[in-house]
């Protein structure tokens, strides 16, 4: 990188500047959410200078691991703009040999210092998970099988709803036809399930665990709701 080239990139913080102190950096989530669910949107850091600048390199705030459902969408849902947030997206927002080197990666070479790992309102991943039926491939199999745990420690399944047939995915996926108290089993198992893989980034991570004792990353969960926009932080699942 030149030095003329340096030069543009050190001034391209954007909006938010307490990247290194996570209490802020969680903060300043909260205030875009908050903005969010009110419909006050900001859309911030969007304009052509910014886009240029990040051509030199990236500096986002935040690290976030959550699902890849098309609902959810950190960018949006926390009011933030090109640059600001490192995201992986994994069905289930499973902690997988792949999202766990891409979390290392931002936070060894990008200096990231806070990771939210966030589940979100009906995720299918989870409730396929718990229907506890044979996977329609061996990468669904391996996929549930990170959840699989959370649906244990919940003691919590969704029986007299199960299919088998790949063809029968469609159905699975629709919300429509569950009841109050399978709905509430999903929630616990959803934010255990963030727990568990927040809990396994330290479990397989050298980089990530002695970030952490050396207080210098913090990790925290979060449950996204559809119909609130609210994102609450470190909600406990009630299965511990």
């Amino acid at each position: 990188m030149s030095k003329n080239q340096n030069k543009k990139y050190v001034n391209c913080e954007g909006n938010f500047k307490k990247r290194d102190n996570p209490r802020k950096v969680r903060r300043r989530l909260e205030n875009g959410n908050l903005r969010f669910h009110q419909g006050r949107l900001r859309h911030p850091n969007l304009e052509e200078e910014r886009r240029k600048c990040l051509a030199y390199g990236q500096r986002p705030f935040a690290i976030i691991l959550t699902c890849s459902d098309s609902r959810v969408v950190p960018e949006f849902i926390f009011d933030t703009g090109i640059g600001d947030l490192f995201v992986v997206r994994v069905a289930g927002n499973v902690a997988d040999t792949a999202a766990i080197a891409s979390i290392e990666f931002a936070v060894a070479l990008l200096d990231c210092q806070y990771i939210l790992v966030m589940g979100h309102q009906e995720c299918g991943a989870v409730r396929t998970a718990m229907d506890g039926d044979e996977p329609a491939s061996e990468n669904l199999k391996e996929l549930l099988g990170h959840i699989e745990p959370a649906v244990a420690e919940c003691n919590c399944d969704h029986s007299g709803n199960k299919t088998t047939a790949i063809k029968d995915m469609k159905e699975k996926l629709n919300y429509e036809g569950v009841n109050e108290e399978n709905s509430v089993c999903l929630k616990k198992v959803t934010v255990q399930n963030a727990h568990q893989s927040a809990a396994a980034l330290l479990q397989n991570s050298d980089i990530l665990r002695e970030a952490v004792i050396a207080k210098e990353l913090t990790i925290d969960t979060g449950y996204y709701e559809f119909n609130s926009g609210k994102v609450t932080f470190n909600k406990p699942s009630g299965c511990e």
